[in-house]
């Protein structure tokens, strides 16, 4: 976008004496004895005005006066000398060039009020098309960088530091730039590439302050986006806390229970191999509570190492029922010789913690069932119980019943790049974990 300008001087006098030759050759071949000296005067009026729109007002006065001086000459008796037989003559030739210039200077002042107001009109559409909310910062600089025809942009923080490239500095490259614009806030937007012309200081500082708008508004929005994710870490860490307290305060009860029995004498007819049984499941479960919130920390801490290898999935699915050592667990269906490339540890543990929340939430006594059948490339892995089962909301639940073993569940599942699914069983009872593996190639 360029403004509407005047033409250069060279053409502006050009005009002016191409008006002086033409005026001095009508007034010439005019009848002096004749002539109207009003209407030769109204005449070079109108001309004048003509040149005042293309020259401007200089010229314009000049004209005038060449214009009286070749009026006086020839139409003004006495012809051929610059004096004046008749005094209304005189008024008219003094008040001739008054006229012409003020008319000159009129047309020049609205031609550049026009001007000026068809560049404000243009300016405020462009910033209207700049100045969006939604819009990132390095989509503005591209509209900005569009509008005033450079090569690139960058904006750089009160302190001097690059928006764009953090290691650069204001003052560390000065070269190739088209403009500098220091914004109200101290933040500066260089342009880089051939000096732009026909912009106002004041129409770039307001792009500059644009961009300043955007870089604001992303840095709220990310910061905005930060504060929720920490919120939403802090209410999940809050949950697991209850979780484990409760997890370590039941086991820890019934352990209390077992050893208050055994040290009590009036208890000597009581099977001792049943309480120890009561302290060994509750041993187990606290140190599966205690392996969970270990497993947690190096997640968060994010000093889990995946280690893969191929193993036989039948005989990773014997080793997590060896080591729940719980009767009701059955096993339905197992895929025999199918090899799968992951880290067994890892799939252990998921195996594992579906497994003992599916035997823990199932207090109906029923058997839980344990299958890993081919689909294709794929081994499916279920853990099906019959009781009210753990939640029926998946692994994303937030609920007050939110445990710690779905969350390493979560997690493993998504270190090993693997889909796990738990749904309802059916609409009152019931819940199947499903877990879904390629098979190795």
């Amino acid at each position: 976008m360029t403004q509407v300008l005047p033409f250069n001087r060279p053409r502006r006098i050009a005009i002016g004496a191409t008006f002086i030759v033409l005026q001095w050759l009508t007034t010439r071949s005019v009848d002096a004895p004749h002539a109207n000296i009003a209407v030769v005067l109204l005449l070079n009026v109108l001309a004048l005005a003509i040149v005042g729109l293309f020259s401007g007002p200089i010229i314009s006065v000049l004209c005038s006066f060449a214009s009286v001086a070749t009026t006086n000459w020839f139409l003004i008796p006495p012809f051929g000398t610059f004096r004046v037989a008749n005094a209304d003559n005189v008024v008219a030739l003094v008040v001739f060039p008054l006229i012409a210039g003020g008319i000159a200077v009129l047309i020049q002042i609205s031609a550049r009020l026009r001007t000026t107001a068809q560049t404000a009109e243009q300016q405020n559409y462009m910033l209207s098309t700049v100045v969006d909310p939604n819009e990132t910062l390095m989509s503005t600089l591209k509209k900005i960088s569009h509008i005033l025809n450079v090569d690139s942009l960058d904006l750089f923080t009160p302190s001097g530091q690059s928006v764009l490239h953090p290691a650069t500095s204001l003052e560390s490259d000065v070269s190739d730039r088209a403009f500098q614009a220091v914004t109200t806030d101290g933040y500066t937007l260089v342009g880089y590439g051939p000096p732009i012309i026909g912009y106002e200081q004041t129409f770039v500082r307001s792009l500059a302050d644009a961009a300043v708008r955007a870089f604001e508004s992303e840095t709220t929005e990310i910061e905005i986006r930060r504060r929720k994710e920490l919120e939403a870490v802090n209410d999940v860490r809050t949950a697991l806390m209850a979780s484990i307290g409760h997890d370590l305060r039941t086991p820890l009860a019934s352990m209390r229970l077992a050893i208050d029995a055994l040290q009590d004498s009036s208890n000597e007819g009581m099977d001792s191999r049943l309480l120890a049984t009561s302290i060994d499941a509750s041993a187990r479960r606290i140190d599966e509570t205690l392996t969970n919130l270990l497993d947690m920390s190096r997640l968060e801490a994010g000093t889990l190492v995946l280690n893969y290898e191929d193993i036989y999935i039948d005989q990773l699915l014997m080793k997590v029922c060896h080591e729940v050592n719980d009767p009701r667990v059955r096993q339905s269906a197992v895929a025999g010789n199918v090899l799968v490339h992951t880290d067994p540890v890892l799939l252990e543990r998921i195996v594992a913690n579906l497994l003992s929340n599916a035997l823990r939430h199932d207090q109906s006594g029923s058997s839980v069932e344990m299958e890993a059948v081919l689909e294709e490339h794929d081994v499916l892995i279920s853990v099906i119980d019959h009781g009210p089962g753990f939640t029926r909301d998946g692994l994303n639940s937030s609920t007050e019943g939110t445990r710690l073993g779905l969350r390493i569940v979560e997690s493993f599942a998504q270190a090993l790049n693997i889909d796990v699914t738990i749904t309802a069983l059916t609409q009152t009872s019931g819940t199947i974990a499903r877990i879904r593996i390629g098979v190795a190639a």
